[in-house]
């Protein structure tokens, strides 16, 4: 019996190794398939006036990249952070930042790290989609040299 548990222990590791080996030929993890639920509804967006990624450093000293959407005239009523899904960069809110531009509001959308523009794919932590967001709020906004907490703010927003 002590035998054959002894034999069973060295099994596993063997096991182990031998898969790793397979994944290394075979190539290992592959990038997946973009899935059509996600892409097809930005398959009918012009993007032809999609602003020009601007930078900014953030805290780390990393290069992260951000689009302003200004409104065409008059000076703007507030200004809006729009933060893009995990699966999608700045250029996926287009559509909706150039709706609040037109109806007055400065948008600015940041590509959140290891997304679109902002450092490599898969770099990215829960603190850091709030570190970017903060960052060009306190930093870049067009519209303030002082950043305001929404939470402070007296000033809501209301859809008219």
């Amino acid at each position: 019996m002590a035998f054959s548990a002894v034999a069973a222990s060295q099994a596993v590791p063997l096991a182990a190794i031998a898969a790793a080996a397979v994944a290394l030929v075979k190539g290992g993890p592959r990038q997946p398939e973009p899935l059509e639920s996600i892409n097809a509804p930005f398959k009918e967006v012009d993007f032809s006036d999609l602003p020009a990624l601007r930078r900014y450093t953030a805290r780390d000293g990393a290069s992260l990249a951000w689009r302003a959407y200004l409104p065409q005239a008059g000076a703007p009523h507030a200004c809006v952070v729009l933060i893009h899904g995990s699966s999608a960069s700045s250029a996926s809110l287009h559509p909706l930042a150039r709706q609040f531009a037109a109806t007055g509001y400065t948008a600015c959308v940041p590509d959140i790290r290891g997304h679109g523009e902002s450092g490599r794919k898969g770099t990215i932590a829960c603190s850091t989609v709030c570190a970017s967001a903060s960052s060009i709020i306190c930093r870049r906004s067009p519209m303030r040299s002082r950043p305001r907490s929404a939470t402070n703010s007296r000033r809501s927003i209301r859809s008219t």
